[in-house]
């Protein structure tokens, strides 16, 4: 086999390259629908085009029939495997069943052993013979019948995926309209080659579909790294988005909609929003413009048509490119309308229980303590002993009541904060000694470590000292005799972060998650109602903080919280000056 060299084979080199990068990446990328057909596709293209290469690097006649054979095996392949992509790409995939994709293998595999046994009957290449041309052997050939039969076949296909694709580009959402033009160029530009060298349009013995491949592959490296071809594609858009119930708007940078789904614009269609007039789209472009510098946001709104309205929960996140550069906003909508009618049932009902609970425990209260004064001296040991039970379960079931109508305010807004600027171990201070007094009883070491030089804390002082209460008592009631329970407190530039740990068995990962909601208890002897947390929670998220545990097993645990420094402190005098 001898060999001359021509400049013609470097771009040929470059687009097999090319095409088999993209079969590197597309592998990496094989569970995305249409991943599978598009990395066969540039498979076939690099085979193509290395066979096309080797064969124009060949001098002698039998290894450029030789070379001409190998690669028609990317020439059967590619029209099958591009059409497959774009029925897969296009949500056609209803028409590749098994049997279909059986009869569409045919048609390649007669023609690849029709070109390998042209010899017995010609009727792909009819005469091959070498024309010198500046010094360089090229192939040349008339063709026969089978290969017409082909090349009407492989242009039926490459046509009736381009159809497809220019369909969906001129209906999809803007957002996929830059993918069908990557694949539509792709496919175009070799099959354009093809064309004039098929049908003698221009002078030329060199074949100018591998050359096309060069920007075929350049088109595809462009859908696949600047539209993400492979990672949002239209058949995942449909299947996820489109079928869900939320409402789903892709903004970009001008908060101009790119993308939108059928459930937002349900949603979005002519609703405006009480008296104002406004339309829901530009209600929700003052939500994005209200939180320009916000990477993440969560809010309600209100939405009305008419006499009925509807609330929403809204989620506004960015959407950035591989550079980590803004490109646009995604913005979620929830219908909450049901589940607020439910909470505010459930409120009302919670209410009524609570205001219901409260009379009749007050009246016993009242009675016990009638009937124990005039008689306290003539009670038999007994019915002393059953009296204090009484009163000691209606002080409980007083408490109870009491929280449960305290976590119902927090929860709708209706306790409001008394804040102001205080120091923190004055909050301390105030609530040690009595917790103190029930370390002594447990046998533990209470101990506080709360700077006097911290500044002051933005807070409601009653509801920061019911937050103590609670943390340091539950960190009390949970440790074992011997033990030690710790209040640390430290400050940054902006808030003040308060701890309280012991060395108690610890809190079960299990509980851990569920430990701030209503009526979580562990299943200890010594759990209350599973309403103190809850309230801890509250009380912090309203004044802008947050609150958490960390906790192992056998190694105790530890609740932190944060207040917000007030912006006055610096002004007030530090506590003993």
């Amino acid at each position: 086999m001898n060999w001359q060299y021509t400049l013609y084979v470097i771009p040929l080199l470059i687009a097999a390259a090319i095409s088999l990068s993209l079969v590197f990446l597309a592998w990496r990328r094989r569970s995305a629908p249409g991943a599978v057909p598009f990395m066969l596709l540039m498979l076939a293209v690099a085979e193509w085009t290395l066979g096309y290469a080797l064969r124009l690097s060949s001098s002698d006649l039998p290894a450029k029939i030789f070379w001409s054979q190998v690669r028609y095996v990317g020439i059967v392949t590619v029209p099958t495997t591009w059409l497959v992509l774009t029925l897969r790409y296009t949500d056609r995939e209803k028409w590749l069943t098994r049997r279909n994709l059986i009869l569409l293998t045919i048609e390649p595999l007669v023609t690849l052993l029709l070109v390998w046994t042209n010899e017995f009957h010609h009727l792909i290449w009819d005469e091959i013979r070498l024309e010198t041309v500046d010094s360089l052997q090229m192939w040349s050939a008339t063709h026969g019948v089978a290969f017409w039969i082909h090349t009407a076949y492989s242009y039926l296909f490459i046509l009736l995926g381009s159809f497809f694709l220019l369909q969906m580009l001129l209906r999809s959402p803007q957002l996929y309209r830059g993918q069908a033009a990557a694949l539509l160029v792709g496919a175009l530009a070799p099959a354009a080659g093809n064309v004039l060298v098929t049908f003698n349009l221009i002078p030329s013995l060199l074949d100018l579909t591998p050359f096309g491949f060069t920007i075929a592959g350049l088109a595809a490296a462009w859908g696949l790294f600047h539209f993400r071809l492979l990672d949002i594609v239209p058949v995942a858009r449909r299947i996820i988005v489109d079928s869900m119930s939320d409402g789903v708007i892709v903004l970009d940078l001008q908060n101009r909609i790119v993308d939108i789904n059928p459930a937002a614009r349900r949603i979005t269609s002519r609703l405006t929003s009480g008296t104002l007039g406004q339309t829901a789209a530009q209600i929700l472009i003052e939500q994005i413009e209200n939180r320009q510098d916000a990477t993440d946001s969560h809010s309600g709104i209100t939405l009305s048509e008419g006499s009925v309205r509807r609330h929403y929960d809204l989620r506004i996140s960015p959407l950035k490119n591989q550079r980590r550069q803004p490109v646009g906003r995604l913005l979620v909508l929830r219908d909450v309308t049901e589940e607020r009618l439910l909470e505010e049932m459930r409120q009302d009902l919670t209410h009524t229980m609570v205001h219901d609970l409260r009379n009749p425990l007050t009246t016993l209260s009242m009675s016990l303590g009638l009937l124990d004064a005039p008689h306290s001296n003539n009670l038999l040991p007994k019915q002393r002993a059953m009296l204090e039970i009484a009163r000691t379960t209606i002080e409980k079931m007083t408490k109870l009541v009491n929280n449960i109508l305290d976590v119902s305010r927090l929860e709708s807004g209706l306790l409001p904060l008394e804040r102001a600027p205080v120091l923190l171990d004055d909050l301390v201070d105030g609530v040690l000694p009595a917790q103190a007094i029930l370390a002594a009883q447990k046998g533990l070491r209470l101990e506080c470590d709360i700077p006097s030089t911290l500044p002051h804390v933005w807070v409601d002082a009653r509801l920061i000292d019911r937050v103590l209460e609670n943390l340091i008592g539950n960190a009390i009631k949970f440790t074992p005799a011997g033990g030690r329970v710790e209040v640390l407190a430290v400050a940054d530039s902006s808030e003040v972060s308060v701890s309280i740990s012991d060395t108690g068995p610890g809190i079960p990962p299990e509980l851990q998650s569920r430990l701030f909601q209503k009526f979580t208890t562990g299943e200890r002897e010594e759990s209350g109602s599973g309403l103190g947390l809850v309230f801890c929670k509250l009380v912090i998220e309203a004044h802008d903080g947050r609150i958490w545990v960390e906790s192992e097993p056998a190694h105790g645990a530890t609740f932190t919280f944060i207040l917000p420094i007030a912006q006055t402190g610096e002004h007030l005098a530090k506590k003993g000056e």
